[in-house]
């Protein structure tokens, strides 16, 4: 089955309620009236390019290109010319194969590249929600993503339309106006990166009567106390994966001990895991094509190398560590920045913190009210005297990409 197909399929059960709502506008289109915006859709094969965000016209144009042959180049409205001219002249020339969206790496680990997704996968990584996330008609989701980002279509809007919930489209909302939108429209699930939903747990007095949230891009088993406090009535289903794998790869809840003590969790159904030298390798319907203009790390069985460090326990469940390039050699000892932020991020004293490498030594940004002294005396009692940073920074806010994650490579520098 087309993504098309599963939407039309969608308007017609449900018919009468209410499909789409734009946060922004408060434009509301019910499953009869997508259906019928989909069948007037003047949709063409070939390349097209989107940089509206997130919104009803511009998903009725991506559902009904898949089904004529056409491809999108999406580019989030929040990253600069620059980087949108560079995507265009990436893809100038591209005939589309089996791809519908040509989606941007988040670019943390350099220049981003032209990720190719496909129907299939796309559907396949909807299937990862639908089989964690006990959905209900009538349900609200949300995603503060635009469709340039790979999380958004599958995490939260197809989940909602092939449910007969309704998907809450709220890219270039802010912190506080996400917040009080899943409050006014009672969304029972939502997702985002870590670095959002710490905002939002900063915010004062934040409550939401969410079921579930899911949460990726970074280490986030820190805001656990937060997330029960908050929202007590919430699971929290954190995320692994790469928009090489259509987003998800591998999940587990907080409330599994072994995620709650940092594990990423199990694969999602169909994909399988295996280490290489410590480096994680992902096989499986999820994974991507390839990249525009070739050069994704793919053997001739199919394995994708995701650059990431990681580690399997004997039932399966994956932890990661890090991106390979970031692990520092001292004294002997393997030194992972992601594992110092998160125990730095567990500190009372800190809000909101980044480390990266730099050089040979660890270079932690902090926001928070902790000196550096006692930043540095928290991870060597956590973890040992090696794995005190250099360098602490105090700062006022971090970087951030347009996506949201946090800009490790302004950093360093």
């Amino acid at each position: 089955m087309s993504l098309l197909e599963a939407v039309r399929d969608a308007c017609t059960t449900y018919a009468p309620e209410p499909a789409v709502r734009e946060l922004a506008s408060g434009r509301v289109v019910t499953y009869a009236e997508l259906g019928r915006l989909l069948d007037g859709a003047d949709a063409q094969p070939g390349l097209h390019v989107e940089t509206s965000g997130e919104d009803v016209d511009t998903l009725v144009r991506l559902l009904a290109r898949s089904g004529a042959g056409g491809s999108t180049l999406l580019l989030n409205p929040a990253a600069g010319p620059a980087v949108h001219a560079a995507l265009r002249a990436a893809a100038r020339g591209w005939v589309p194969r089996d791809d519908v969206h040509l989606v941007p790496t988040s670019g943390s680990s350099g220049t981003p590249r032209l990720v190719r997704l496909t129907q299939q996968g796309i559907l396949a990584a909807t299937q990862v929600y639908l089989d964690r996330v006990p959905l209900e008609p009538g349900w609200t989701t949300a995603c503060p993503m635009s469709f340039a980002s790979v999380g958004a279509l599958p995490s939260a809007v197809l989940p909602a339309l092939l449910t007969g919930g309704t998907a809450l489209l709220c890219a270039g909302a802010t912190p506080r106006a996400f917040a009080d939108a899943l409050v006014r429209h009672d969304v029972r699930f939502a997702t985002s990166y870590a670095a959002w939903w710490e905002t939002c747990l900063s915010l004062p007095g934040f409550s939401a009567p969410l079921h579930t949230l899911a949460v990726g891009g970074a280490p986030w088993q820190h805001l656990l106390p937060r997330i029960r406090t908050a929202l007590p009535a919430a699971r929290a289903l954190g995320i692994y994966g790469l928009t090489e794998t259509h987003g998800p790869g591998v999940h587990g809840f907080g409330d599994e001990p072994a995620v709650a003590a940092g594990a990423s969790g199990r694969p999602a159904r169909g994909l399988e895991v295996e280490l290489r030298d410590g480096e994680v390798w992902l096989r499986g319907g999820l994974v991507a094509p390839g990249y525009v203009g070739g050069g994704m790390r793919r053997d001739a069985d199919g394995w994708l190398g995701t650059g990431d460090e990681g580690e399997l326990d004997a039932e399966g469940r994956l932890t990661v560590l890090g991106r390979r390039d970031d692990v520092l050699n001292l004294g002997g000892r393997k030194v992972h920045p992601l594992q110092v932020e998160s125990v730095l991020a567990a500190h009372p004293g800190v809000v909101r913190c980044a480390v990266v490498r730099r050089g040979d030594a660890l270079a932690a940004y902090v926001i928070g009210s902790a000196r550096p002294d006692e930043l540095r005396a928290w991870v060597r009692e956590q973890v040992a005297a090696y794995a005190a940073p250099r360098e602490v920074h105090l700062v006022d806010a971090l970087p951030l990409l347009a996506n949201g994650k946090v800009d490790r490579g302004a950093l360093r520098g």
